[in-house]
Parts: structure tokens; C-alpha cells; sequence
């Protein structure tokens, strides 16, 4: 950027600026439409009909996590520690750098083990790098190569294998 304001004025500085900023709403506009397009909604009626039940899905679903919370305090103590842990929303990954070099099955794993595209590309690159020069890959191996969650490792080590990134070691 400095170089550019160095061959430009203030004013073309601004209105270059504002087409990149630009260019990026675009983007994400395009990507949402895209996704939008993957979930069979093709005209804008469609999409508000879409939101609206959304809408009310979410909130009904927060209505029964509130009576859920609520059905807890009844429960003793030693029950509720055996609870499980609920798992955190699925991350929007639709809006973040790397997401159009996603397929629609590496956009989804994304967004369940809350990876961003950028790191999953990196992770991915590196287990199939080490395969090509081992001719496979163990999943103590794969946990060796990538420091992140072991239950995350897994889910990609598996993904990766399913998809027929690299063969299974030994």
C-alpha cells in the first residue's frame, strides 16, 4: 500500500480504497448467494421464507435450551456432573480468507471442528506432504505433525483418509 500511495494522490488513494473495500463486500455477498444457492434457494421470496423459519427455529431452539437449563436444578449434584458438554455452534467460515479453495465437504468440516480454511489448507498440505514421503501416514504421526486438539486431529486425519488424501499406515 505504501508503494501505491506513493505513485498516487490522496483522492485516487481514497477512491482505490474504497473499490477494495468494495470488491470485498462483493465477494461475500457472492459466497453467501453461493451458499444459498447449495441449499436449493434460487429467488428472494424463497430466502425470506428461508430466514423466517430460521428465525423461529433458532428461537424455539433457544426456548428449549432454556427449559433444558432449567429441568438441571431439579437434577442432584452428582447427575449434573455426569451431564454431558453441549458442543459450540459451528463456525462461519463462509466469510474468512481460504473459503473459496474449500470443496463443500472441506467447508463443512471447517465449520464443525471450528478450523478456518487458512489453517485447515496448511494442516491438510502437511499430512499429505509427510504421506508422499513415508508412502502413509499413522494418525500418531499425523498428531505429531499438526500441535491442535487430538480429537480434532482425528476428525481430519479421518476426513483426509475417507476422502483418499494418503493411505493409512501400518
Amino acid at each position: 500500500m505504501v508503494c501505491l500511495m506513493r505513485v498516487t494522490n490522496g483522492k485516487q488513494f481514497d477512491y482505490i480504497m474504497e473499490s477494495l473495500h468494495a470488491a470485498g463486500e462483493l465477494r461475500t455477498k457472492i459466497l453467501h448467494l453461493k451458499e444459498l444457492r447449495s441449499k436449493g434457494i434460487t429467488n428472494f421470496r424463497s430466502y425470506r421464507l428461508y430466514k423466517k423459519l430460521q428465525d423461529l427455529r433458532t428461537r424455539e431452539r433457544k426456548d428449549w435450551q432454556a427449559y433444558d437449563v432449567g429441568s438441571i436444578d431439579i437434577i442432584p449434584r452428582a447427575v449434573q456432573a455426569a451431564a454431558p458438554r453441549k458442543q459450540p455452534p459451528p463456525l462461519d467460515v463462509m466469510a474468512l480468507p481460504g473459503y473459496e479453495k474449500l470443496t463443500p465437504a472441506e467447508s463443512e468440516l471447517c465449520s464443525t471442528l471450528r478450523l478456518a480454511p487458512l489453517q485447515f489448507l496448511e494442516f491438510r498440505d502437511i499430512l499429505v506432504t509427510e504421506s508422499r514421503r513415508n508412502s502413509s501416514l499413522k494418525l500418531a504421526q499425523a498428531r505429531t505433525l499438526i500441535k491442535i486438539d487430538v480429537n480434532k486431529t482425528r476428525k481430519l486425519y479421518d476426513f483426509l483418509l475417507n476422502e483418499g488424501y494418503f493411505t493409512q499406515g501400518n
